[in-house]
């Protein structure tokens, strides 16, 4: 049986198009290269991904494509490994967040990229207790701004018993409390994830005198969103 020339029989992978071994060694196109990316931006959002981690990992994928274009090389997992080692005098973590944004990229477009960057594991910076303390009285024994001292303590308090982060204490909105049942709702923390903190009543109750007579969109500690 004759078969049908319609061009129906194969659809090549996306891999093929953009990279096929095959193809004479020219410039890799930088109307393709944007195309792809344009496409993985779209399938990302539909995916859910925060648009701040889409304008992170953009901004790094552009000037790639960009360097494929001035360096004639091809998008492939060859390509992306010398571009990543452009980054070798960065610190480990953000060449490993690099080589995810390749990686997620490349496999989007059936191109096989597993190359990791190992991160030593390190115990977190912290703030002495004694530290605290000396911060706490000297707050206390300030001789201005005494009419917000007793804001600063809670807010130092806060800090001690939730770890919060300060972009997270700055963006507490009273009506992300519920101090009757002793809880704080962080609203897009790390990761962009909501999550509930449970504190202790003598902190639900400093929380309670700071935040009477506010509006339940006033900020907690009068700080300024980050």
């Amino acid at each position: 049986m004759a078969h049908s020339s319609s061009g129906l029989g194969h659809r090549p992978l996306k891999a093929e198009i953009l990279s096929n071994s095959e193809l004479p060694s020219e410039p890799t196109s930088d109307l393709g290269a944007r195309q792809a990316l344009e496409d993985y931006v779209i399938h990302l959002k539909n995916r859910g991904m925060s648009d701040r981690h889409i304008s992170d990992l953009l901004v790094y994928l552009e000037k790639y494509c960009e360097w494929l274009v001035n360096t004639c090389e091809h998008l492939s997992a060859k390509s992306a490994e010398k571009y990543l080692s452009k980054s070798n005098h960065l610190k480990p973590n953000s060449r490993a967040k690099y080589a995810t944004y390749l990686k997620g990229f490349l496999n989007y477009l059936d191109i096989p990229f597993d190359l990791t960057v190992k991160v030593p594991k390190t115990l977190p910076e912290y703030v002495e207790v004694s530290e605290i303390e000396k911060i706490v009285e000297w707050i206390k024994n300030r001789k201005t701004y005494r009419n917000t001292i007793e804001a600063d303590l809670t807010l130092i308090e806060t800090l001690k018993k939730t770890g919060m982060r300060r972009s997270e204490l700055g963006n507490l909105k009273v009506e992300d409390t519920n101090l009757d049942k002793n809880r704080l709702y962080v609203r897009r923390g790390k990761g962009d994830k909501d999550r509930v903190i449970p504190i202790h009543t003598d902190l639900a109750e400093r929380l309670t005198r700071l935040v009477e007579g506010k509006a339940g969109d006033d900020s907690v500690f009068g700080l300024l969103p980050r």
